[in-house]
């Protein structure tokens, strides 16, 4: 701990200025209000039985649950990176269906995800597709626009040079501006990931999928089980930042040192 700090002394800080929150806010609770308010050393004990698979919740492990989420997070978040790289490079290859589109993805995005709710019941019914459904209407728009926009900032003289070495808008495509475009590219893909996850955990206390952290943290409500719903709350946190800051962390390096580029 004492060598994480000093590798580390803004993030030791901020954990150790997170529990100080937490404990504050704990004791508080406990004193103001006479609430069972969940402390670390019970959140953290109760992590460990549910990893050991001694405690269950709601009849299913810990395992499942996170599984399940997991799940739906991948298979939505893929079917809606598909849906925007098709329509991006679909727009940029056919500038007027471009234009055509550009106002129906602005629109999109702006529909915060649960709102799609309705006519996702409608579309699907209420099971497990909905939620995918959710969660792939909210990472598409993000794709798309960052595509448009990488593209569009590909500098005039790469594309000047390409056309004085001869080679063809399909090449020049490729070999230039899809390249030049992958930083854009890659931030929509983290933000379009960030969304996605948020969408999921909410979709799963809305619809009500019998599995999956959000639904945990809804059924908490019912069985007072808020020890659960924080050690849910933290996988949350965990799964997105090791999403957000360690594949695409790795990806966007790997992306800028092989073509070159820096930021």
């Amino acid at each position: 701990m004492l060598s994480f700090a000093k590798r580390y002394p803004a993030r030791g800080a901020a954990a150790l200025l997170l529990l100080l929150i937490w404990y504050s806010v704990a004791f508080y609770v406990r004193l103001a209000r006479q609430a069972e308010f969940p402390l670390p050393q019970e959140t953290a004990t109760a992590f460990l039985r549910l990893l050991a698979n001694q405690d269950k919740i709601l009849d299913h492990s810990l395992y499942a649950h996170l599984g399940a989420s997991l799940e739906r997070w991948f298979m939505g978040y893929t079917a809606g990176v598909a849906w925007g790289l098709g329509l991006g490079l679909a727009g940029a290859m056919l500038p007027g269906m471009g234009r055509t589109l550009a106002p129906l993805i602005s629109v999109i995005h702006l529909i915060p995800g649960l709102a799609w709710i309705p006519i996702a019941i409608l579309l699907v019914g209420i099971n497990q597709r909905t939620a995918i459904l959710l969660i792939s209407l909210t990472a598409m728009p993000p794709v798309v626009l960052s595509l448009q926009q990488g593209l569009k900032a590909t500098p005039e003289e790469f594309i000047m040079l390409s056309r004085m070495c001869g080679e063809g808008p399909g090449r020049r495509f490729f070999k230039v501006q899809l390249p030049a475009a992958l930083p854009h590219l890659i931030t929509g893909l983290r933000l379009a990931l960030a969304n996605s996850w948020r969408v999921v955990v909410a979709s799963e206390m809305v619809v009500g999928t019998g599995l999956g952290l959000g639904y945990t943290i809804m059924q908490s409500r019912w069985t007072l089980d808020y020890t659960t719903a924080f050690i849910c709350i933290g996988l949350i946190v965990v799964c997105g930042l090791l999403a957000e800051h360690g594949f695409f962390g790795m990806l966007e390096k790997v992306t800028l040192r092989r073509w070159g580029m820096s930021r």
